[in-house]
């Protein structure tokens, strides 16, 4: 499962859960230098309506 879901599934905004996904993968990669870089991150943005999901 993507990361980011298990954010939005906890009522996070888009943005907010993206960021924190981002953050948990450089984490989880910090022994890893060449997955620091940010082509392996930065490309996901969020575009469009930012709020959370509706339930």
């Amino acid at each position: 499962m993507w990361v980011i879901y298990k954010y939005l599934s906890k009522g996070k905004e888009k943005d907010e859960a993206l960021l924190m996904a981002k953050l948990e993968f450089l984490k989880a990669h910090e022994k890893r230098t060449e997955l620091l870089h940010p082509f392996f991150w930065a490309s996901f943005i969020g575009i469009g309506d930012m709020r959370s999901l509706s339930k």
